[in-house]
């Protein structure tokens, strides 16, 4: 569950001063774990926990047999493990803009974030009353300011450069934190558990990354507006890169010998490249797009000591310095073919839109690559009054499209499918 409130103040005087300045809060309430209980329409109510463990049972088994052996199952077989996530944002922002002449504006604003996370482990097994077994909080501070200077020198030509300062915050990682709870009650017996312990320990909380960009860009159009574009050359300067990475625990004894998934920070990274968008007017119902990103450079410079094998006995290869950072292709791009028209007294828009990525890596590690894809959609849009219908086919050809290729195989994105949107104004 997620609350979230933001109010902000806007200026609407002629000066040649404009300003904005706000506030925001969130308040985000996660469950998370393999040991859930049952929904209440579920008709067994003796299995408090660990409902996924019907499914291992044959239709006709009798209520009374799967309750007990499922409970049987869920304090000696599958203990799961359970936990509970607060995490809060409170931010103030502003911004103030000058205009200097009729060439020259500045701009200037900050974002001031605290974030906060409080964390609860369960305890393990059936725990119907949500008995917490650990618990730790996080706070987090940041300010990112941005700055722009942007030149006019023609009402249909302008230039701009900015600097700006982002971040993201820490990474509670859930799973290290329940395979410390289980470790609680090993490491006094096992010298490897207590190692173990110790290492796990102070990445409970994987540390927030943050990076500083660079861009210089135009905007323009020419014949009357009839052909505008965009282009900017960016550079991206970033810190203690978040990457999620995984691990295999180590062979001991009463500890569940599952890989470890958990978000690590590998150093430092750097990304340049250009994005450009054109768009055309080829008559006065047919218009066109085209848009892309070339990201030449998005690569690892310092990786972190040790990295994935500091947690456990890693079974991937070390990341290193000149490695690519994981979902950045190099190239994408979108194409776009837009006629309006009227059809049976709606107003009509038929349109095409191409899309298209080049192969990533799925891991810092650069052991597995994820190849590009292409795909074609289709939309008619008929509008009129308040009513508006809208029949489309994404992935027109069917192709297929592989967004992830992890341990387990490929995870596939959508195949051709049709549907139809009906939307009524108020």
């Amino acid at each position: 569950m997620r609350d979230a409130l933001e109010v902000r103040l806007i200026s609407n005087t002629e000066g040649p001063l404009q300003w904005t300045v706000g506030a925001y809060y969130k308040d985000s309430d996660n469950n998370a774990g393999s040991h859930q209980p049952c929904p209440a329409k579920v008709p067994y109510h003796d299995l408090v926990e660990h409902c996924a463990l019907l499914w291992l049972f044959h239709p006709d088994t009798p209520v009374e047999v799967q309750g007990a052996v499922a409970n049987w199952l869920n304090n000696n077989i599958f203990a799961g493990n359970r936990s509970h996530t607060i995490n809060t944002e409170e931010s103030l922002f502003g911004e103030v803009s000058y205009r200097i002449n009729d060439e020259w504006e500045v701009a200037a604003g900050a974002r001031y974030v605290d974030i906060g996370i409080d964390h609860d482990v369960l305890e393990r097994g059936v725990n119907p009353t949500n008995a917490v077994q650990d618990s730790f909080s996080e706070q987090n501070k940041r300010t990112s300011p941005k700055v722009t200077l942007t030149w006019r020198p023609k009402d249909n030509w302008m230039a701009y450069g900015t600097w700006s300062h982002g971040f993201r915050p820490g990474v509670v990682n859930t799973r290290l934190v329940a395979v410390l709870a289980e470790l609680e009650n090993l490491r006094a017996a096992d010298p490897r558990a207590q190692d173990l312990y110790d290492k796990l320990f102070d990445q409970q909380v994987t540390e927030g990354d943050e990076a500083y960009n660079y861009e210089l860009g135009v905007k323009a159009s020419v014949a009357d507006g009839r052909l505008s574009f965009t282009s900017a050359l960016y550079f991206i300067d970033w810190e203690s890169v978040i990457i999620n990475t995984s691990a295999a625990t180590p062979d001991i004894q009463g500890l569940a010998p599952f890989p470890l998934n958990f978000a690590d920070n590998v150093g430092a990274a750097e990304s340049q490249g250009m994005e450009f968008e054109v768009r055309g007017q080829l008559s006065e119902r047919l218009s066109w797009a085209l848009g892309g990103n070339w990201m030449w450079k998005a690569e690892i410079g310092t990786a972190a000591a040790g990295n994935t094998a500091r947690v456990a006995e890693s079974r991937t290869v070390d990341v290193v310095p000149g490695n690519r950072l994981p979902a950045s292709p190099k190239t994408t791009g979108y194409g776009a073919l837009v006629y309006d028209f009227t059809l049976a007294g709606f107003n009509a828009v038929a349109r095409t839109d191409v899309y298209w990525v080049s192969d990533q890596w799925r891991g810092a590690n650069n052991e597995r690559v994820t190849p590009g894809h292409q795909t074609v959609d289709a939309k008619l849009v008929m509008s009129r009054d308040a009513y508006q219908f809208s029949v489309y086919i994404r992935n027109l050809f069917d192709e297929v499209v592989a967004h992830e290729r992890n341990q387990v195989g490929y995870q596939f994105g959508r195949a051709r499918s049709l549907g139809l949107e009906v939307n009524y104004g108020l």
